[in-house]
């Protein structure tokens, strides 16, 4: 943001750019005009799973994450295969250094102090693992005065992708609320 000279802006992040945008507003709130979010929990405490996976990741690479990718992500095949392409072609330590970060953190406290920025969830309907874990974030939105959770409909984790048309309207409805 600083290198496009730009003071604050409205924050949109699926899956590890949800966590992205949960880092800013924990860094820097008065930079986040409204966050929206997609295929993110706020908080994730893996345990022994995430570190077999992690070790799977560093043994095996990325061709074994992105066939699980695409049998899992989306029930749209091209939407599957594009998510799978792009975790493909991740270099093995960018992918591996990601999925260990992503064992273990924690932006609740973060959404508890931050009344002040608009929150927008939009959560699909399909996306399984993510929809498991996201109780205590579902609770800190119902106590949040700006906050809203929207379903997308026939979406998995990349709403984006699979229903774009529900996700740009939600979007676009959410920002003109708050622009």
């Amino acid at each position: 943001m600083d290198q496009l000279d730009t003071a604050s802006a409205h924050i949109v992040g699926n899956s590890t750019g949800g966590l992205d945008g949960y880092e800013l507003l924990r860094q820097a709130p008065e930079r986040v005009n409204t966050l929206t979010t997609c295929g993110t929990t706020a908080a994730l405490h893996s345990g022994a799973v995430g570190n077999v996976v992690v070790w799977m990741d560093h043994l095996l690479g990325p061709a074994v994450s992105a066939w699980l990718a695409r049998q899992t992500v989306s029930k749209q095949r091209d939407v599957s295969a594009q998510v799978a392409e792009m975790i493909r072609t991740t270099p093995k330590a960018s992918s591996v250094n990601l999925r260990h970060h992503l064992l273990d953190y924690n932006y609740l406290p973060t959404l508890a102090a931050s009344h002040a920025v608009p929150l927008m969830l939009l959560r699909g309907e399909h996306d399984n693992e993510i929809n498991r874990m996201l109780e205590d974030t579902l609770v800190l939105f119902d106590k949040h005065p700006r906050a809203e959770v929207i379903p997308i409909a026939a979406a998995g984790h990349f709403a984006n992708l699979d229903q774009p048309d529900q996700f740009n309207s939600a979007l676009a409805r959410f920002l003109e609320t708050f622009a």
